[in-house]
């Protein structure tokens, strides 16, 4: 089928994903993107049995691996909840032809010299390069940290704290 939805969320899999927008949004499957923990044994068996009871598939992948998942038939057959840490991931998936639509940035919490656009959204320079180069790729990129908050326009916040 294809992602219901491709979240930004540097906590990854939590109570938001799993509780939250799994209900919401009832996918077949959640894919945890990232290149470090798919490389880690320790860490990919920590999140897949931290919510091994949950009702639906649980898969952590590389890019590359999820690239290999979203050619395939499987792929085709599912609704599939995408959960990455940071725009960077979601840029580099793009630029490997993933098909992405819209981006929820769903919470980019504190760090160093990272500028608070909303309550769950600290954004760094970074940041900021990626999410401008998914937004002039036509992606729209949606503030909103469970589903029934109200949706916030990323870019309009951005512009709003002059980055």
């Amino acid at each position: 089928m294809s992602f219901v939805l491709v979240r930004i969320d540097d906590r990854l899999i939590h109570g938001q994903v799993v509780v939250g927008w799994a209900r919401a949004l009832r996918p077949d499957r959640i894919v945890l993107c990232d290149d470090e923990i798919a490389a880690s044994d320790w860490e990919k068996d920590l999140y897949l049995n931290s919510y091994a009871d949950v009702d639906v598939a649980l898969d952590v992948f590389s890019t590359n691996e999820l690239v290999r998942y979203v050619q395939s038939p499987d792929f085709a057959k599912e609704k599939v909840l995408l959960v990455v840490a940071s725009p960077k991931v979601v840029w580099k998936l793009v630029e490997k032809g993933i098909p992405i639509k819209s981006v929820n940035v769903g919470g980019l919490h504190f760090k160093e010299k990272a500028k608070k656009i909303a309550p769950y959204i600290f954004v760094s320079e970074e940041d900021v390069l990626f999410l401008k180069k998914l937004s002039e790729r036509g992606i729209a990129l949606e503030g909103r940290d469970v589903p029934q908050a109200k949706a916030l326009d990323v870019m309009e916040l951005i512009r709003k704290a002059g980055l």
